[in-house]
């Protein structure tokens, strides 16, 4: 089995978020050549970083859910924009950084009968949510993916009635998430 570490950390020289790369690429199978993709298209092409971080996250994701033989919610998984997608990947990951890289600035999030304005409030939310119950979702239905998108989560964690489903519902507003309102 190659050893992708060195091109993982020559990757991570271009891209922010170091960490989330070799968290994710822990325990997967060989990954190289997909990673070598992305980073040409980086380096190469001038791509633009939060461009490859979504397509990363996705093919990491990807490998990881193929290296368990679970392939449940990747198609549905797919058919949504590229900001909800990374969101999903991100928060089943605990990743506050990447979970909050596709929200806008003034996005507004509605759960649990309370509203989070903005970056400060929904990192403090995410933060909070993910001690306390860490969740793990898998998308179980999509309604609307043109707009606005519903996606029915599985959502498994430390509370009482884990698992359950619950509605996503997104507002997308210039490519990010600019509401995200969480139902039962």
């Amino acid at each position: 089995m190659p050893d992708t570490g060195p091109l993982l950390r020559t990757l991570a020289l271009f891209c922010p978020f170091q960490q989330s790369i070799e968290r994710r690429a822990q325990g997967l199978p060989p990954i190289g050549e997909a990673i070598f993709h992305l980073w040409r298209d980086l380096v190469v092409h001038n791509a633009p970083h939060n461009s490859i971080r979504l397509h990363l996250t996705q093919l990491l994701d990807q490998h990881l859910l193929s290296a368990r033989g679970d392939m449940r919610g990747i198609k549905m998984i797919k058919e949504l924009p590229l900001p909800i997608q990374a969101y999903v990947s991100a928060l089943n990951q605990h990743d506050i950084d990447a979970m909050l890289l596709p929200f806008s600035k003034k996005a507004t999030v509605l759960d649990e009968g309370q509203t989070y304005d903005g970056h400060v409030d929904i990192r403090r939310w995410m933060e909070e949510t993910t001690r306390k119950y860490g969740v793990t979702a898998e998308v179980s239905g999509v309604a609307g993916a043109a707009a606005p998108p519903r996606v029915s989560m599985l959502i498994a964690g430390n509370f009482p009635s884990s698992p359950i489903t619950l509605t996503y519902s997104f507002a997308l507003e210039g490519g990010l998430i600019s509401r995200l309102e969480i139902t039962v």
